[in-house]
């Protein structure tokens, strides 16, 4: 008759212990890596909304675990309503250094960003506005008017940024007042900007930079805002060189 086999033994209870307070830790880790994320994405999102009014789509969005680096991959904007092709901003890359505990606060804060644009698609439609005429950010479009500044805001995104990379490729325009067979008259410029600015204080401000660059690159002109009235709109805002960009001849820019 055999003798039975050994039980095996028990692992010491300081050892389970110790793996269960490992996995813990790592859960929470990982739950608060997917905070962090949220939270700061969000923020991102509505910052961007409140400063277009634009419906807004981001493909892929990351904040590195041990450093305080954000990574979007294909953010685009799409134009509100009204207009006869979709496309309005193309940014397949933004890389951005946030003071990680102004995450957590009322106002926060980007030491650096770097935006990289693709296109800037400007339509025209067949009654003759512009989506850019559209964004909230230029102060023109109506309240409560998709793609205006909404009717009833709770509290503005606090924001600020000490530098801004702006890149820039091509700026294209669909012409519908000037259709012919169903198409509009396409016209596309090569711009080719690599620029820095400082203190700049909202996500606006970067839109009307934008918008800045489209006007003073090429010919077109929107119904509702015009060089001089986007420069107003940059006060304190400085280019590298620390020249203030609303006292800036439009040459310059």
């Amino acid at each position: 008759m055999s003798e039975p086999a050994a039980a095996a033994p028990k692992k010491p209870l300081l050892g389970r212990w110790w793996a269960r307070c490992c996995l813990a830790l790592l859960l929470l880790l990982a739950a608060g890596y997917l905070a962090r994320n949220l939270l700061v994405r969000k923020g991102m999102e509505a910052a961007v909304t409140e400063a277009t009014g634009f419906p807004l789509a981001v493909d892929r969005f990351d904040l590195g675990v041990l450093r305080t680096r954000v990574e979007i991959d294909g953010m685009r904007l799409s134009n509100p309503p009204g207009f006869e092709d979709p496309r309005c901003l193309d940014v397949p890359r933004v890389v951005a250094d946030v003071d990680l505990p102004s995450v957590f606060s009322e106002r926060l804060h980007i030491e650096e960003i770097v935006v990289s644009v693709r296109e800037v698609v400007v339509v025209r439609n067949a009654a003759g506005e512009t989506n850019l005429d559209r964004l909230s950010a230029l102060g023109k479009a109506p309240e409560g008017k998709p793609g205006g500044a909404p009717a009833a805001r709770k509290k503005p995104v606090r924001w600020r940024c000490d530098r801004l990379h702006l890149k820039m490729d091509r700026v294209v325009l669909l012409d519908w007042t000037k259709a012919r067979n169903g198409k509009p008259k396409e016209e596309a410029w090569k711009v080719a900007i690599d620029e820095e600015f400082r203190n700049l204080r909202s996500p606006r401000q970067v839109m009307r930079l934008i918008v800045l660059k489209v006007l003073s690159k090429t010919p077109i002109r929107l119904a509702g805002v015009d060089a001089d009235a986007l420069r107003a709109g940059l006060d304190g805002v400085a280019d590298k060189a620390g020249k203030a960009l609303h006292k800036a001849a439009g040459g310059a820019l």
